[in-house]
């Protein structure tokens, strides 16, 4: 039995500590000697600390519930005074206590796979072409509320302007709906418009260490973690001639999210507008992206980013969520489409939801409308500590998508997998400090925070390079990575030492 145990243990500690906890509570029942009970007890608080701690939603319920089922299952074992049915009670209850745990996981890992509709229950749907559509319009409009156009590229060359959206009735069969307009042979896709949020795990506390650099000023950059492991005093002085004397063009950093405090102290300098709604952050979310791929370096304020002092790389935004931190796909798709029609050049998006193979369609279309006029997209993983491939947009082919790692440079405990996609890596995103609204500063965790990091790495790449393709770029981003235990992390200074060699000026 205790070499199951011991299998159990290192296969899966966390199950491992809880059977063994379960032996040692039933045997104090049977034995009724008190060192077993405090045996068993103080297993349990050594899971419960590995489990806790981080602190998360996930956490507390799959404690409560593991404490719950031993307790259940370790009171009955006071009926039985047979030393055969207290063996075999024992075995039962350990393979009812890994069964139900592990059904308990998995409901939990499944449930962040239900996808989150948009409120008004609105479906995008593709046509095969424009001249279709809007004869199917003048033949159906009657009997769907519908919006058009729901997409406006100024390039016509792509499918996106093959859009309509159509709200369904609150009540109405979605699937009945979908299967209804699939019939028509001029429309070839039918999708939800799925709701998207930012996700971000919470933050508790800070982890802070004291950075030395002799080319960082900034009076806070001691409270930023990644200056010291990523290298950055040495990032700028390799980049900063070069980033300010080669090149009178600027390169555009957009960040698509709740909007950007473009008055900040120590972004405004940074930044350009391309719209005056948003120009402020009543989130705070896209403050703080923008200020870890963008802030002002250099300039005795603040914090440091990865752009050098003098900067000719600009950061932008697009809003793409509401004051609340919520937003949609059809959302999302135009502001990743005004983005690309405004010049950016990187795109830095922030955002996701769950999704299945049946919902890319338009995500795809946009990445590939990015791609033909060379922006390059980068997307964070997400937060549910699943495969990123069940992840939008963060799963659509053409992406570069960003896990994240802690201070340790582990993968942190709530970053999704990005190993299975094409181009994945990984950048800091935890106790990361940076800007927020009114000219403040914070902490915050997430892949939402991994993906600037990488976005402005991407920046400098394309500032020294403008014809440089997200595959080019991944691929040296990759390259020159720090190896991790699960992931590779991003190595500006090296990547970009990487490009200025490939490609002397």
């Amino acid at each position: 039995m205790f070499l199951v145990i011991s299998y159990l243990e290192n296969l899966i500690p966390h199950i491992g500590l809880m059977s063994i906890a379960l032996i040692f509570m039933i045997n104090a029942f049977y034995t009724r000697k008190f060192i077993a009970l405090f045996t068993g007890v103080g297993l349990l608080f050594v899971a419960a600390y590995f489990t806790l701690f981080p602190l998360s939603e996930h956490s507390i319920l799959h404690l409560s519930c593991d404490l719950i089922l031993i307790a259940l299952l370790t009171f009955p074992a006071r009926q039985f005074t047979s030393r055969w049915a207290q063996i075999l009670y024992l075995f039962i209850s350990l393979v009812l206590f890994n069964t139900v745990h592990t059904t308990i996981k998995d409901w939990w890992h499944q449930k962040p796979n239900q996808i989150a509709l948009d409120k008004d229950n609105e479906l995008l749907v593709e046509f095969n072409n424009i001249f279709n559509l809007q004869e199917w319009i003048v033949q159906h409009g009657k009997e769907y509320d519908i919006t058009y156009p729901v997409f406006t590229p100024q390039n016509l060359y792509t499918k996106l302007d093959e859009y309509i959206a159509i709200n369904l009735k609150a009540g109405a069969d979605i699937a009945a709906s979908k299967s209804q307009l699939l019939a028509h042979r001029a429309i070839v896709h039918v999708e939800e418009n799925e709701q998207l949020g930012i996700g971000l795990p919470q933050q508790i506390g800070s982890d802070q260490i004291q950075n030395s650099s002799n080319t960082v000023n900034d009076p806070q950059a001691s409270k930023q973690w990644a200056v010291q492991k990523l290298q950055l005093d040495k990032l700028h002085d390799l980049v900063g001639d070069v980033m300010i004397s080669n090149h009178d063009d600027q390169t555009i950093i957009a960040i698509l999210d709740t909007g950007i405090d473009a008055q900040h102290e120590d972004l405004r300098d940074n930044y350009i507008s391309l719209n005056k709604k948003y120009d402020h952050d009543p989130k705070g979310h896209g403050t703080h992206c923008a200020g870890i791929a963008g802030a002002v370096t250099g300039n005795n304020i603040g914090i440091a980013s990865l752009l050098p002092p003098n900067s000719s790389i600009k950061i932008t935004s697009v809003r793409a969520l509401n004051a609340f931190g919520m937003g949609n796909q059809k959302l999302l798709v135009n502001a990743m489409i005004e983005a690309v029609d405004a010049g950016a050049d990187v795109l830095s998006i922030s955002i996701g939801g769950i999704t299945n193979d049946e919902r890319e369609r338009a995500y795809t279309e946009a990445v590939a409308y990015a791609q033909a006029q060379n922006v390059i997209v980068v997307v964070s993983a997400g937060n549910s500590a699943l495969d990123a491939r069940n992840a939008s947009p963060a799963n659509i082919d053409g992406v570069i998508t960003v896990a994240a790692v802690n201070q340790d440079m582990k993968r942190s405990y709530f970053s999704n997998d990005v190993n299975n996609l094409k181009m994945g890596i990984a950048a800091p995103g935890e106790n990361i400090y940076s800007t927020i609204p009114k000219n403040k500063y914070d902490f915050k965790k997430g892949t939402s925070m991994a993906a600037p990091f990488v976005s402005g790495c991407i920046g400098l790449m394309k500032h020294y390079n403008k014809d440089i393709t997200a595959e080019d770029a991944y691929r040296i981003i990759k390259q020159t990575g720090i190896p991790l235990e699960n992931d590779i992390c991003v190595d500006p200074y090296a990547a970009m030492n990487e490009l200025m060699r490939y490609y002397p000026n």
